[in-house]
């Protein structure tokens, strides 16, 4: 889906950015406490996500228009891939948890002059 392949670009081209010192990246402090929140607000969006993604399965297979190429029991399938997306959805509210942590800490930090606090 090009949207989800285009978030997980921004987050590549975020790392690539934010790589090296002196770069076109982080200037300032703040600069640090922005992505973070951005970051947060993603990890927070992820639960919607994973939770769409399964109820589209499920729409799927009660409609008859679900399949496993191996012949597998879907049904048996799609309660395991659930069990992994309720853990992934976990991480993501632990991950937006820490992030949203984070910033108490960064929200606070300013640069002393003369240009960017490393």
């Amino acid at each position: 889906m090009p949207r989800a392949e285009a978030a997980a670009e921004a987050v590549r081209a975020l790392n690539h950015a934010t790589i090296c010192p002196g770069l076109d990246n982080y200037q300032v402090a703040a600069d640090v406490d922005t992505v973070l929140g951005h970051l947060a607000d993603l990890a927070a969006r992820l639960p919607q996500s994973l939770d769409q993604a399964d109820g589209w399965l499920s729409e799927a297979l009660h409609a008859g228009r679900l399949r496993h190429d191996q012949g597998a029991d879907v049904t048996a399938t799609l309660r395991g891939l659930r069990a992994c997306l309720a853990e992934a959805t976990e991480h993501a509210q632990a991950l937006h948890e820490a992030l949203r942590q984070a910033r108490e800490h960064t929200s606070h930090l300013v640069g002393t002059g003369g240009g960017a606090l490393w």
